[in-house]
C-alpha cells in the first residue's frame, strides 16, 4: 500500500462498531465508513468529534458494554494533525 500526502489513517477498537442502541442494533462498520467518507476532509479533531457524537447519539440510553477507542492520523509534509479518543 502506498500512502500520499493528506491521506488519513483511522484506527478503532471493535467496541466502536459493536456498540448497540436501545433496540440492540449494532452501529456497524458501514455506518462508520459512511461517516469517514462524509467527514474525511475535516481536520482530525472535527472528524473524531463527529464520530464520537454519532456513536453516542446512536447508543442513546443503552448501557455501553465495551470501550470505544478511535484514533486518526493525517499524513503529509507539515501535517501534525493527529488525535485519539476513548470513551
Amino acid at each position: 500500500m502506498q500512502l500520499a500526502d493528506n491521506d488519513l489513517l483511522f484506527f478503532y477498537t471493535d467496541g466502536t462498531v459493536e456498540v448497540e442502541n436501545e433496540q440492540t442494533e449494532m452501529f456497524g462498520a458501514e455506518r462508520l465508513e459512511s461517516l469517514l467518507r462524509t467527514h474525511r476532509d475535516q481536520g482530525v479533531d472535527g472528524l473524531l468529534e463527529r464520530i464520537e457524537e454519532s456513536v453516542r447519539r446512536f447508543r442513546g440510553a443503552a448501557e455501553p458494554f465495551d470501550d470505544v477507542t478511535i484514533m486518526a492520523l493525517r499524513l503529509g509534509r507539515g501535517h501534525t494533525d493527529h488525535r485519539s479518543a476513548s470513551a
